[in-house]
C-alpha cells in the first residue's frame, strides 16, 4: 500500500484475524485479511475514510461486528462524514452507507486505495 493510508497500529497477525472469525462466526474476505495483515486500519488522507483494526483500543473491529445492526455487513470502517464503510458478507460488495461502492474489497482497493497521486 502506498503511505496515503497511514496505519495507526503494527500489522494484524493470522492469529489475531483468526480470533475475529472465531469469536464472531465469521471468515473475512480474503483481500480484507490481507489487508490487516499489511494495513490494520489506518486513515486514507485522500479519501477521507477511517479502516477498522483488530485492536482493542480505539476504533476496533471487534467493537464494531458486536455493535452492527445489519448481521449481513461486516463494518470495516467510516468516511468523515460518519457513513460507515461495510462490506457485504453474501456478496463480498463493499458498500458507503447503502450505496455499493464496489463489487468486491479487491475493487474497492484498486479502484479508491490503489494508483492514487500523493
Amino acid at each position: 500500500m502506498k503511505k496515503y493510508l497511514r496505519s495507526i497500529h503494527p500489522p494484524a497477525s493470522p492469529e489475531d484475524i483468526e480470533e475475529i472469525e472465531r469469536r464472531f462466526g465469521l471468515v473475512l474476505p480474503l483481500a480484507y485479511k490481507d489487508f490487516l495483515m499489511r494495513n490494520n486500519g489506518g486513515l486514507c488522507r485522500l479519501m477521507d475514510y477511517f479502516f477498522l483494526s483488530v485492536s482493542d483500543t480505539g476504533s476496533s473491529l471487534s467493537s464494531a461486528i458486536y455493535e452492527r445492526a445489519d448481521k449481513t455487513r461486516l463494518p470495516i470502517g467510516n468516511d468523515m462524514g460518519g457513513k460507515r464503510i461495510t462490506i457485504d458478507m453474501a456478496s463480498g460488495a463493499v458498500l458507503l452507507g447503502n450505496k455499493k461502492v464496489a463489487d468486491s474489497f479487491e475493487r474497492f482497493v484498486a479502484e479508491f486505495l490503489v494508483g492514487m497521486d500523493e
